[in-house]
């Protein structure tokens, strides 16, 4: 049989590109947010290989980044971009350039109703939910690929009379690995959305029909899923609404045994002041039981959010979701460097990337407290992922704990403290890993800041020769213009 002719990241690009040049020309009601800068950094480690061979090794990263963000009456683009350059002196690993991308736009080309929807991003990933990671992915690199994503997605939106609004899309999107031991992949999915209009208050409602397929490289059989849903709230008053969705789904999968079945829910949704925000509920989906959970709380100093899923996925559905640099803070503020804010530390640890369908269980919270000279971030999560026998991959939990400080010590001086812990579990590959590091930024001049990082990291795993640990020292410096 012949192999199939699969379009590459940069054909998929063009016509993301293409919107990109066009969102400017249309953005007339608006400034550009514009953020350039580079950064310098020296990094000496103790263990480049996150091995028992101790190798030192010391590595001058270049990067230099752009941030641009403009929001008009009908476009926005967003651009955040930082490649890397990393410089091993020892050779212990070969000089690389390593991209970092985020950008997205969406442009309305006719007056509310017909848009298009572009994004791309370039990112880091390991290869296995069991891959050596080191403080961040400069180092044990042997086990992450680069991973290029993008998509474009027109739709066309139309309010049907007063009650009833209708949304109608087509979305095509690329998922690229540098490794060919990871399977890359193109998908196509087809959204059509009937929902109350505007005049409904008290009963709103929505039925989705949905329809996907994922076309692997390497695989001769797709993945297609396909989903109706119906969901319905009543407003009992202003703080209290009842909700409930009934409908059906069928996987039809390359990898995974076939299955069907019934969606139903029942949950409600509190939402006693406009700061604060809890809808839970459970039910049941094709895979079994279903739970949710979305949580939200902001005041003046304090942001709160928790939430908790059941989902049936793939490898892919998770590489498409993390989000590489926020642009807007935890209180909703907008971050005019978004790179220089959320450096890229941690490796993107995730699933094995694998074709295979698995079952996602996942919960997180985060409480995020800002005062004039004293910010504090903690974090928790559990990830559990269950596979089918057939896959011939083994059932995970981890459980990850996060811990940020910052406080302002003089007016141009300010220290910074941080700590990482991870409990994994798996056949064969359960670990515990903690990261400690303590560093301090100087602001040498109105936007120039140096920086100095100290770290230790250790991993602590049954499999003796999977247990290491890293030291690292790193100074860096950091212009803005």
């Amino acid at each position: 049989m012949t192999k199939k002719i699969k379009p590459t990241i940069q054909a998929t690009l063009r016509p993301f590109f293409l919107v990109m040049i066009l969102l400017p020309l249309l953005a007339h009601s608006a400034d550009w947010v514009v953020a350039p800068g580079i950064a310098v950094e020296q990094i000496f480690t103790d263990n480049a290989h996150l091995d028992d061979t101790q190798e030192h090794e010391s590595i001058t990263s270049l990067k230099p980044r752009i941030s641009l963000y403009r929001k008009a009456a009908r476009s926005t683009v967003d651009i955040r971009y930082a490649p890397q350059y990393r410089h091993y002196w020892q050779e212990t690993e070969s000089n690389k350039l390593v991209q970092f991308l985020q950008a997205e736009g969406d442009i309305e080309l006719v007056e509310n109703h017909f848009f298009i929807d572009g994004w791309a991003t370039a990112d880091q990933h390991t290869l296995d939910s069991s891959s050596r990671t080191g403080v961040d992915s400069v180092t044990g690199s042997d086990e992450l690929t680069q991973v290029y994503t993008a998509g474009i997605s027109p739709y066309l939106v139309s309010q049907l009379g007063a009650y009833v609004s209708m949304e109608a899309r087509y979305g095509i999107n690329r998922v690229e690995y540098s490794e060919e031991t990871a399977d890359s992949s193109t998908g196509h999915r087809a959204d059509l959305v009937l929902g109350s209009g505007r005049s409904i208050k008290t009963l709103p409602w929505e039925l989705h029909l949905e329809k996907s397929i994922v076309d692997y490289d390497d695989l001769q059989e797709d993945d297609e899923v396909t989903r109706a849903r119906a969901e319905v709230a009543y407003q009992l008053n202003r703080q209290w609404a009842l909700a409930a969705a009934m409908g059906y789904e069928k996987y039809e999968l390359a990898l995974n045994q076939d299955n069907d079945g019934e969606i139903w829910s029942v949950g409600f949704i509190y939402t006693p002041s406009s700061r604060s925000r809890l809808a839970a509920g459970f039910g049941e989906r094709s895979f079994g039981d279903d739970y949710y959970l979305d949580f939200s709380h902001r005041s003046q100093r304090i942001v709160w959010t928790a939430g908790y899923q059941r989902d049936f996925v793939s490898a892919r559905d998770e590489v498409l979701r993390p989000t590489l640099f926020d642009r807007q803070d935890a209180f909703g503020n907008l971050i005019r460097d978004p790179v220089l804010t959320n450096p890229v530390r941690a490796t993107r640890s995730g699933p094995t990337l694998d074709e295979g369908f698995y079952l996602l269980e996942a919960f997180n919270t985060k409480v995020v407290f800002s005062a004039a000279r004293t910010s504090l971030a903690l974090s928790a999560a559990y990830i559990e992922r269950e596979y089918e026998e057939v896959l011939l991959i083994n059932d995970s939990t981890e459980t990850n704990l996060i811990g940020q400080f910052t406080r302002k010590l003089r007016p141009r001086l300010s220290g910074n403290l941080g700590l990482r812990w991870t409990d994994h579990q798996e056949e064969g590959a359960d670990y515990d890993q903690w990261t400690l590091s303590v560093g301090g930024n100087y602001q040498v001049g109105p936007k120039t800041t140096l920086s100095v990082r100290l770290s230790h990291l250790e991993r602590d795993a049954d499999a003796v020769d999977s247990s290491y640990t890293e030291n690292r020292a790193s100074v860096r410096l950091d212009k803005r213009w």
